[in-house]
């Protein structure tokens, strides 16, 4: 796979392999690998290092994620499997060269990002990235697997304390009394 420009694709594949080696645990699938490396992009607001995303039918996307994705697995360093993305057998000295060059501010918002959205099911990631980015998601009726459920999701993200109920009524552009009965409505335990 011939790189396009060699260090920004040097820098994507630390960040993916540093992504992928973040919490011991592996990555849920190419789609939530691609919005944890846009949502940090945005933070690190260089565009030197952004991959170049653009709208996509499943939020953000960015070729050059993609075919870095498929250069670090042919280099036996990932392995992408129906279980998620994770180190392979050459991804710990992939991993350990990452930590090298990465700054560690940028070390630590990966690890943020690993634990704020790993867990989080794949459609709650979509909705998040959707709400918060609304130029990088298709019209409403072309939301894909997220079409009609955005306020459900936003919710359940809320309801699992990924978000804070202000940030969720602030993304489904209700006030916080709504969002909290929303949430209660939901199952989710709520003060206030």
């Amino acid at each position: 796979m011939q790189a396009v420009d060699g260090n920004r694709d040097e820098r994507v594949r630390d960040y993916i392999v540093a992504l992928v080696g973040a919490g011991g645990v592996p990555v849920r699938g190419g789609a939530k690998l691609q919005k944890m490396l846009f949502l940090l992009a945005d933070d690190l607001q260089d565009a030197g290092r952004h991959p170049g995303y653009l709208p996509y039918d499943h939020g953000p996307h960015s070729r050059a994620v993609g075919d870095n994705l498929g250069y670090l697995e042919g280099a036996g360093m990932v392995s992408v499997d129906p279980d998620g993305i994770s180190l392979a057998d050459r991804g710990m000295s992939a991993l350990d060269g990452a930590r090298r060059r990465l700054d560690g501010a940028v070390l630590e918002l990966i690890d943020d990002y690993e634990e704020f959205l790993n867990d989080m099911d794949p459609e709650e990631v979509l909705a998040f990235v959707y709400c918060s980015f609304p130029t990088m998601a298709r019209p409403p009726e072309e939301y894909g697997p997220v079409s009609g459920r955005l306020d459900d999701l936003i919710t359940s993200v809320a309801g699992k304390k990924k978000i804070t109920v202000q940030r969720g009524a602030e993304l489904l552009g209700i006030s916080h009394e709504r969002m909290i009965d929303r949430m209660k409505r939901a199952g989710s335990r709520v003060a206030g």
